[in-house]
């Protein structure tokens, strides 16, 4: 009976730990992170400015989609590429299938 309330002792333990160490995390906890394709350009740009990799990587994809500002692929392209100097691997896909193409701005 004690080796039983030894293993559950430790697997309580363990679970206890891990959830300490998740409430600490921002993914736990959905309303720190905010979904950047939920925010406005302003918001975009704010962020984008403070070097948030997303943010960027998001304001690119408006100029080249053209989703609520005029589309812009030399925008677009400006913007990826700081995402890309961060190491954001969604803007590294996305320049490289423009330049792929050939649709960079030389």
């Amino acid at each position: 009976m004690k080796a039983i309330a030894d293993f559950f002792n430790k697997w309580i333990l363990a679970l206890g730990l891990v959830v300490l160490i998740c409430v600490g995390c921002k993914q736990s906890n959905p309303k720190i992170v905010k979904d950047v394709t939920q925010m406005t350009f302003a918001e975009l740009k704010v962020a984008a400015d403070k070097g948030d990799s997303a943010a960027q990587f998001e304001i690119g994809r408006r100029f080249a989609d053209g989703n609520g500002i005029l589309k812009n692929s030399s925008e677009a392209i400006a913007w990826w590429r700081k995402a890309v100097a961060q190491g954001f691997p969604p803007a590294e896909y996305d320049l490289g299938v423009v330049y792929g193409r050939g649709d960079d701005d030389k």
